[in-house]
């Protein structure tokens, strides 16, 4: 018999989907709307095969941080079990997994099968987050997506000192009036960033190798600057599909 399960992941920026049918994966991603519901429902149904209802499926179950507006899911589940659970089928040999999202950061330490040992949350600031990559892109005035490649062009990495993503826009604004490179400034802010976010990641420390996911770990430079600050001691890396670990650990999870 078939089985088939699936997860959201409600997150405050986009709506993520994962179908498990006996293990094969299919994903699929959109904005984050007024009406998160309605956008799940749409992703989901888009995965199912023809002839195949939502209620034909085995399990849905919700996590991330709107997963309580998911009111088709039968279940919800906290941003930390679904990492671990995801991380644990994409990356069995992990023992870390660091998620990078729009407005959080997660740092959870994984046991055998994807239970969860320990954890971080980042509580009080979003500098470390993706929100702080959308302030540069629109100061600087490209894309989100284009802020690596405009990186990559940097001579030198502009200090940004400020520790908190309203000071760092004037320390921005401020460079930009001084004529210094918006290449120089892109980097000196991605540098900026993993320098908040590594302050949830020293909370509790890495456990064996690293896996990194969520939207900002798209960006190659991020990742980069990570490296760095992690040190060549510690094995890192990139999941193939970074925004999908939760949504997938999610689906999962209504397997058991």
């Amino acid at each position: 018999m078939t089985m088939m399960t699936a997860g959201v992941d409600a997150g405050t920026t986009s709506i993520k989907a994962t179908l498990l049918v006996d293990g094969e994966m299919r994903h699929a991603v959109a904005d984050s709307p007024l009406d998160p519901n309605r956008t799940a429902s749409r992703l989901l149904m888009g995965l199912l095969d023809d002839g195949v209802k939502m209620k034909d499926l085995d399990s849905i179950i919700a996590t991330g941080q709107s997963r309580r507006s998911i009111k088709f899911a039968k279940k919800t589940v906290t941003e930390v079990s679904a990492l671990a659970k995801g991380t644990a089928i994409v990356r069995p040999s992990a023992g870390t997994v660091i998620d990078i999202g729009a407005q959080g950061v997660r740092v959870v330490h994984i046991g055998p099968g994807g239970e969860v040992k320990d954890f971080a949350l980042n509580t009080k600031c979003s500098a470390g987050t993706g929100s702080f990559l959308e302030v540069t892109a629109e100061i600087v005035g490209v894309p989100t997506s284009q802020l690596d490649e405009l990186a990559a062009d940097a001579r030198d990495r502009s200090p940004i000192n400020a520790m908190c993503t309203v000071f760092a826009e004037s320390e921005v604004v401020s460079l930009v009036a001084r004529g210094v490179e918006r290449s120089d400034i892109v980097a000196g802010l991605h540098q900026a960033m993993v320098r908040n976010l590594m302050t949830t990641v020293r909370q509790k420390g890495t456990v064996g190798e690293v896996l990194l996911c969520g939207g900002v770990v798209m960006n190659t430079d991020v990742v980069k600057v990570i490296g760095e600050e992690m040190g060549s001691g510690v094995s890192m890396t990139v999941a193939e599909e970074p925004l999908f670990i939760g949504s997938l650990g999610a689906a999962a999870l209504g397997g058991r």
